[in-house]
């Protein structure tokens, strides 16, 4: 009795700490939302929480400061295309390393591993320059070019690919599938936990994607949501902080979805992963 006595105590606390937590990391978005209904003088006095008065135009006011519609769509695009060619590659190179015999293959995955380390930052100058020599600067192909691999997420299949038991292909094998039929009907669908995992991760990482769009790309046709979020910050009669917080929260909006919707499938990949 002692015992259960003390688990429900520790229980307790355990739930209390996270609603905590939780209402730090939640408690921003809140504040992001209220402040896009306040007018511009209530957004920057410290004694108003509450709108006074709540303003839903600031929202058609925000989409109009700018070509939104050609951002949105430029983003929403981009993204797609990212997670759908890191999906493509991670699988293939994920399948090459777990199922796959050769020669190096572990250590060409430990300095494909090592490859995660190095920021992003560091290379942008070198991908700058060769964008710009093979003539491709202000393309739609320049904006996504550096975001169709994704290290993370071959390490993240390989791991879940590992988990698949190799009788399984076996059987497949000797039943006259060939190794393309093995891996697109067999590995490809038991790994659909693990590519929600890379969609979600690769979709908000292109959604929020901002100093590549901005130094690859000079018309405003391909320009991304964050770079329009940045030129309303720029504008010369100063800016507006709750346009500005209407506009945040329709951005955020889109990756919100796709969390939500595929919520299950990352919990699941990153747990067979993590049992790995």
């Amino acid at each position: 009795m002692k015992f259960g006595k003390w688990f429900r105590v520790w229980d307790g606390i355990r739930i209390a700490v996270l609603a905590i937590v939780s209402a730090v990391v939640v408690f921003p978005f809140f504040w992001m939302v209220l402040c896009s209904f306040k007018s511009a003088s209530e957004v920057l006095n410290k004694n108003v929480f509450w709108p006074t008065t709540w303003h839903p135009e600031n929202y058609v006011l925000a989409w109009q400061s700018a070509r939104f519609d050609i951002y949105f769509a430029n983003s929403f695009l981009m993204a797609v295309v990212s997670v759908l060619a890191q999906i493509l590659t991670g699988s293939m190179a994920a399948y090459a390393f777990a199922k796959l015999k050769f020669k190096l293959s572990k250590p060409l995955f430990f300095v494909f591993l090592c490859s995660m380390m190095i920021p992003q930052e560091a290379t942008i100058i070198s991908n700058y320059l060769t964008i710009s020599a093979w003539g491709l600067m202000d393309t739609f192909f320049a904006v996504v070019c550096t975001s169709v691999v994704s290290v993370f997420g071959v390490f993240l299949l390989r791991q879940f690919y590992m988990t698949i038991p190799d009788v399984l292909m076996e059987a497949a094998t000797i039943d006259g599938a060939s190794e393309v039929q093995v891996f697109t009907r067999i590995v490809l669908p038991l790994g659909k936990s693990a590519m929600a995992t890379i969609a979600i991760i690769g979709f908000i990482g292109s959604w929020n994607s901002y100093l590549w769009p901005l130094i690859i790309t000079n018309s405003m046709e391909l320009r991304t949501v964050q770079t329009g979020l940045r030129a309303m910050m720029m504008m010369e009669d100063g800016v507006e902080w709750n346009r500005l917080m209407a506009m945040s929260t329709m951005v955020t909006v889109p990756t919100l979805v796709l969390f939500v919707a595929l919520q299950k499938y990352f919990v699941q990949g990153i747990t067979k992963v993590g049992l790995k």
